[in-house]
């Protein structure tokens, strides 16, 4: 699914001779027709609820630095707030819960939730085409 999604929408950029696609940003996704996302890049349900929350992104800026530095339940307000996340989906994603790692307390973490996170919060992650 992700790597479609990078076919769609991620800009090719050549790192060090390798070839990259960095992750969409939300105002990419958000022009985005979902019935698109739904067949290209197989998302299924999912390509509204992707398509809805970039939209608000792009309205809504979020930083994970500033959610840093926020108490852990304003920080919890901001994330439910975009659209299709909930407290369970939020918690995944506050910094507070990777310093819970750090600190030896069991999580569960999939690939589609890292994936989503990144490209949620406007990092600029690459992924290698080779």
């Amino acid at each position: 699914m992700m790597d479609a999604v990078l076919e769609l929408a991620g800009t090719r950029i050549t790192v060090d001779r390798k070839d990259v696609i960095l992750w969409p940003r939300a105002e990419e996704i958000a022009r985005f027709d979902p019935g698109i996302l739904r067949k290209k890049a197989m998302l299924g349900y999912r390509a509204e609820r992707l398509v809805k929350a970039a939209r608000y992104l792009a309205e809504h800026p979020v930083s994970l630095r500033n959610l840093a530095c926020l108490p852990e339940e304003e920080a919890m307000k901001i994330l439910t707030g975009i659209p299709g996340i909930g407290r369970y989906s939020a918690a995944i994603r506050l910094p507070f819960t990777y310093m819970k790692i750090a600190r030896g307390r069991p999580f569960l973490l999939s690939y589609w939730v890292v994936t989503f996170s990144w490209f949620m919060f406007k990092e600029n992650v690459a992924r290698s085409l080779s």
